[in-house]
């Protein structure tokens, strides 16, 4: 499948969920957009945006892959100067890592020492995606490639600040797990050992240890319980902050 957009996200309100809904639509075929760099303003009131030339970074957050992309200066049907970007990408739905690790969290005091012991503990291709609902980390989260901060202004509560990580993973897997836990060496490469798709996994917690003591063990599954149908998700522009609202969910959990 291709599908042409000519002139058509500068009268999106919201261009990135446009981008990201598209997506979802064409899986894995392709799409060429053409934005307005330069142009009059036209079919007013819902004229609302001029890209950059980099506007093609965006589209690739929005989880395509560029193939190629141009610049195209000349004039209009109307004899204006045009300046126009042209993108021509496919989606891109390959996992990227085995696992993400999702961690909401509102003032929780154990974040950063939770995802430190994560860290620690990764054995697989595991990453972390945290959500700061309502308020930024105290103290703050160090700068690791595994970690993914999602900040959220107002608070949206753990359901929906879990929904925001999970439409951001581009893994095989996903594992909630709280903000105040410590888990076992290899916790992610055990639970991965036996998993299929439609599984959830509920790890055994076998010590239970305060975040100053020794790690919890919890990498033994013991029960596994069909999923239900994916709910209703959100999505998120990529960047270190916010949201949208829109879209459905289609990553295969993994639930501890």
């Amino acid at each position: 499948m291709t599908v042409g957009m000519h002139c058509v996200l500068e009268h999106c309100m919201d261009p990135v969920s446009a981008l990201k809904n598209i997506r979802e639509c064409i899986g894995t075929g392709h799409l060429l957009i053409a934005v307005s760099i330069k142009y009059v303003l036209h079919m007013l009131p819902d004229d609302y945006y001029r890209f950059t030339q980099e506007f093609w970074r965006v589209v690739e957050m929005c989880e395509f892959e560029i193939i190629d992309k141009d610049i195209i200066r000349g004039k209009g049907l109307d004899g204006e100067y045009s300046e126009m970007l042209t993108i021509f990408c496919r989606g891109d739905r390959m996992p990227k890592v085995d696992l993400s690790v999702l961690i909401p969290s509102r003032n929780e005091m154990f974040l950063a020492k939770t995802i430190e012991n994560v860290l620690s503990n990764i054995r697989g291709d595991t990453e972390i995606i945290a959500v700061c609902d309502g308020s930024w980390p105290d103290p703050p989260i160090q700068d690791d490639p595994r970690v993914t901060l999602i900040h959220v202004s107002k608070p949206i509560g753990q359901r929906a600040a879990t929904n925001e990580a999970a439409r951001l993973s581009r893994a095989k897997f996903i594992m909630k797990l709280d903000a105040h836990c410590k888990v076992d060496e290899g916790f992610d490469i055990k639970l991965m050992a036996d998993i299929q798709y439609d599984w959830t996994i509920v790890p055994a917690c076998t010590t239970s240890m305060p975040l100053t003591g020794s790690a919890t063990n919890v990498a033994t599954p013991t029960t596994r319980v069909p999923l239900p149908p994916p709910a209703p998700s959100v999505t998120i522009s990529q960047t270190s902050a916010v949201t949208s609202n829109g879209g459905t969910s289609a990553i295969p959990p993994m639930m501890p």
